[in-house]
């Protein structure tokens, strides 16, 4: 492995600043209540792919206020396609 590099990571919201800190291009799959806190402060080297659910999958409230008690994920509902299109974007920022 010895030369082997990442050229775009996509993670959850949890390891966005180690794209960031490493200078590497990332695509970040995010909901949009943590946005504001956890999104990209420019989209030069970096992606969002956002969900808006804002209704628990499972039991139907509404999670903007309140967060019911459920652990159902808020982001299975991005896309594959859209966060490989981000990647594939943003690869060649990766060899920069």
């Amino acid at each position: 492995m010895d030369g082997d590099r990442v050229d775009v990571l996509v993670p959850t919201r949890d390891c966005t600043n180690l794209a960031r800190a490493v200078g590497l291009p990332s695509v970040t799959i995010c909901w949009i209540g943590n946005f504001a806190a956890y999104g990209p402060m420019s989209s030069a080297r970096h992606a969002v792919a956002l969900s808006w659910r804002l209704h628990c999958p499972l039991c139907g409230v509404l999670n903007v206020r309140v967060r019911c008690e459920h652990d159902d994920s808020f982001v299975d509902a991005v896309q594959t396609e859209e966060v490989l299109g981000f990647a594939h974007e943003l690869w060649p920022l990766g060899n920069a």
